[in-house]
């Protein structure tokens, strides 16, 4: 009988312990989460200042450099490069559609820029096919007066030397419309219209060479 009782005692004692330590595993794990816990709102508040920080020194930043997030009330002149003359009405109204769309002072000059490359690009272009034409008449005038190029153009040099002025011949050089073949035969014709005895004796190689001198820019046969 008093086994019984120290056995029932000592059951009793295990069950405490067993009890006092399901407790403590417990308070353990309420301890645990509670520092979790802490842990995360410390992480979550280092992050938010983090990110506020940032923003104010972004902010700081974008008033240290002056930079515009609207359009400014007065757009300043617009850079453009050296030799380009800008319209005054066009640019007035290219700063009111600006303002429209409330561009800044930098997008604004980004449109200008970008307008200014284009244009560029359109007139070397237009430059080079126009060349190329100019190319093309001579060769064909080249081709048209065959193996009597020089004596030909004889023609040609006489009536330009005794109807033209320095003004035509100057814009027909420089605009490369004393090349069109059409311009060049009707030369040609008025020369042999006029002509007395086609030069005079032995003169053909001397109006050949005059031919030359007044037509420059056709080429050598």
């Amino acid at each position: 009988m008093s086994e019984e009782i120290l056995t029932s005692q000592n059951n009793t004692e295990e069950v405490k312990e067993t009890s006092v330590s399901e407790e403590t595993s417990i308070l353990s794990s309420v301890e645990s989460d509670k520092k979790d816990t802490t842990e995360t709102t410390e992480t979550t508040d280092q992050n938010t200042d983090k990110v506020t920080q940032e923003k104010e020194t972004k902010s700081e930043e974008s008033e240290s450099d002056g930079s515009e997030k609207h359009a400014p009330d007065e757009y300043e002149d617009f850079k453009l490069p050296e030799g380009f003359d800008a319209d005054p009405d066009i640019t007035n109204s290219f700063k009111e559609l600006a303002k429209k769309f409330d561009l800044t002072q930098g997008e604004a000059q980004e449109l200008i820029d970008f307008s200014i490359q284009q244009a560029q690009k359109s007139t070397e272009s237009q430059q080079a096919i126009y060349e190329n034409t100019i190319k093309e008449w001579k060769e064909q005038v080249k081709n048209d007066l065959g193996v009597n190029f020089d004596k030909e153009l004889a023609y040609a040099a006489k009536t330009r030397q005794r109807f033209s002025n320095p003004e035509l011949d100057k814009f027909l050089d420089d605009s490369g419309l004393g090349n069109h073949p059409s311009l060049v035969k009707l030369y040609i014709a008025v020369g042999k219209a006029i002509s007395e005895d086609n030069f005079e004796s032995g003169g053909e190689t001397k109006g050949a060479s005059k031919a030359q001198s007044l037509y420059p820019s056709m080429p050598n046969p």
